[in-house]
């Protein structure tokens, strides 16, 4: 591998852009031989990386790392600086080389302890430094297009990828860190896409839900044109399913704003592309009613969470946010060129959203005085591959494809009894919340779902009955007799729980030599606490010393066969975190 310091002239401004001195090929395509090849630089596969190699420092072993784009460092260098850690709790599971990196980012703010809110700025320095540290060279933008795979008897084992570029890249075990799992479904390893049903894993949270209490409509909207009679956008006209069914529709992707007020770093947000007022009558609706009206301000539609140096992760929040709901469905198993489309779109509702907040003249006016006083940061994501500038340069695909292995993590292996006590199997630890997006918005009639009142949900969306089961009556603000639902949001706290090694493993006779950390074997349910990028970061760092324990091994055993004592010390010496602590 080249140096990181000393990039090809050709690549400087690329490298400089990212703020990571990145390494490319510029040869023509060639073979390259590698010991663990990491495919994907997702926070999940920087770790990975990371530990790979200082596992094989000093060895003959060399560890690959494939970006797929330009971008590096996933969400946590794209935006997502208020981390989701779950509380003082759950800091103090975050071990190893996650660890490692908000120490690092504490210590780059002059600070001696671990930093949990940072600009993306700071967490690109951050893993640089790592990196560096760890003489980990990334090739950038090597999308892979096909897998090489031989087998004896039970047995299957990747042998090379090819890139969309020509490259093949042989390894002795591959790790597919990507959010998407592109390289696990190349490989033929089992996924599925979208909810289970509630009896699949017997668990009380899947499927599609009967009512979904949080970032939802809590007065009547009409969600219908009055002249066409159709949906408004961003609602949906298709079937949503009864609840407790599965589905194959996705929770809601958007992108983490980093916005300021402060006007020397402010770059404007300008008209966007293609930008029609017509289109937002539905916010302008939700804009017009008494909660927003009554008392107007932006928090109604973005969750602005402050974030040093005048700077904000700007995350979704209510009903009407972000989140672009029903956009994703398709994603997971889409073309490049389709997902670029997808991205872009996802680009130009949130642009779009931004300019109606901040222009319509039919909104209060306190809402567009607050919006027009935020504008992109003009120090951060100077480059950005699918949109503008100062945009954040990674879409938050919060879930696409989810291996199926021999071991699901479900509701139950983050709950209760099994959810700890997990011994050599633990692999890392986590605390956060059951936490899915909404999926999908559609008409509903008032009065005529069963919401389960509890004491935290003192809000009532117009469609549920009332707690004596008659209809309540909800004045819609037209006259088409529907008020809108948001539907699929979950959060609910599992407590702490300990992630086993199988998460990572695909069945022997898919992928002998393959883990994948980003993609992990779970349900939807199981995976939406998996999914925090801190959780991601730890497994990650512990796919690559298992990648490097085999490598190393004299018998290359398959993955699924590493002496899981063996990897236990292992992580333990790394300062991993394996058994929930009870505080």
């Amino acid at each position: 591998g080249i140096d990181m310091k000393s990039c090809q002239a050709f690549l400087v401004v690329v490298a400089c852009l990212t703020t990571m001195c990145l390494v490319s090929h510029g040869q023509a395509a060639g073979v390259h031989n590698c010991s663990v090849l990491v495919y994907g630089s997702t926070p999940a596969g920087l770790c990975a990386a990371i530990a790979a190699a200082r596992q094989l420092k000093d060895t003959q072993y060399r560890v690959c790392v494939l970006s797929p784009h330009a971008h590096v460092g996933g969400m946590v260098t794209g935006g997502l600086g208020k981390t989701d850690t779950g509380g003082a709790r759950g800091e103090a599971l975050i071990g190893g080389i996650a660890g490692e990196f908000f120490r690092e980012v504490g210590r780059l703010y002059g600070k001696s302890e671990a930093v949990f809110l940072f600009e993306p700025s700071i967490a690109s320095k951050a893993f640089q430094n790592l990196l560096e540290a760890a003489n980990v060279t990334i090739a950038i933008q090597q999308h892979v297009a096909g897998v090489e795979k031989a087998g004896t008897g039970s047995v299957s084992r990747v042998t090379s990828l090819t890139t969309s570029s020509g490259d093949v890249y042989s390894s002795e075990v591959f790790i597919d860190a990507t959010y998407e799992g592109d390289l696990m479904a190349l490989a033929d390893v089992a996924y599925t896409v979208g909810r289970e049903g509630m009896e699949q894993y017997n668990e009380s949270l899947a499927g599609r839900q009967e009512y979904s209490p949080l970032n939802q409509f809590y007065v009547a909207v009409d969600p219908v044109n009055a002249t066409s009679h159709k949906p408004l956008h961003f609602v949906s006209d298709a079937d949503p399913g009864a609840a407790g069914q599965a589905d194959k529709k996705v929770s809601a992707y958007n992108l983490r704003l980093c916005l300021t007020r402060n006007t020397s770093n402010h770059v404007e947000i300008t008209e966007p592309t293609g930008y029609n007022p017509d289109d937002w009558e539905l916010v302008r609706r939700y804009a017009k009613s008494p909660p927003v009206n009554d008392k107007p301000g932006i928090y109604h539609f973005l969750g602005i969470g402050e974030i040093p140096n005048g700077k904000s992760d700007t995350n979704n929040a209510g009903p009407m946010s972000t989140d672009f709901i029903g956009a994703s469905w398709t994603y997971p198993e889409a073309s490049p060129a389709e997902r670029q489309q997808i991205i872009i779109d996802h680009y130009l509702y949130t642009h779009q959203l931004l300019w109606f907040l901040g222009h319509d003249p039919e909104i209060n006016a306190t809402i567009r005085e607050q919006m027009l006083q935020y504008g992109l940061c003009a120090d951060e994501h100077p480059f950005n591959e699918w949109y503008e500038p100062h945009w954040p340069p990674q879409l938050y695909v919060r879930e696409a494809r989810r291996m199926v292995g021999p071991y699901v993590f479900t509701e139950a292996s983050a709950r209760g009894s099994g959810s700890t006590g997990r011994g050599v199997n633990s692999i890392g630890c986590g605390s956060y919340n059951f936490d899915a997006h909404n999926v999908q918005r559609y008409p509903c009639h008032p009065g005529t779902i069963n919401c389960v009142k509890s004491s935290s949900e003192t809000r009532r969306n117009p469609c549920c009955r009332s707690a004596s089961g008659a209809g309540e009556s909800h004045p819609s603000s037209a006259g088409s007799g529907f008020a809108v639902l948001d539907e699929g949001d979950v959060e609910v706290n599992p407590g702490p729980f300990e992630i086993p090694y199988d998460v990572l493993l695909p069945d022997i006779d898919q992928a002998a030599n393959m883990l994948v950390p980003g993609a992990v074997s779970a349900s939807h349910i199981g995976f939406s606490c998996l999914r925090l990028e801190p959780q991601w970061m730890i497994v990650g760092h512990s796919a690559g010393t298992a990648a490097a324990l085999v490598v190393k091994s004299e018998t290359k055993s398959p993955v699924q066969q590493l002496d899981r004592s063996l990897l236990h010390a292992e992580l333990a010496k790394e300062k991993q975190i394996l058994e929930v602590r009870r505080l």
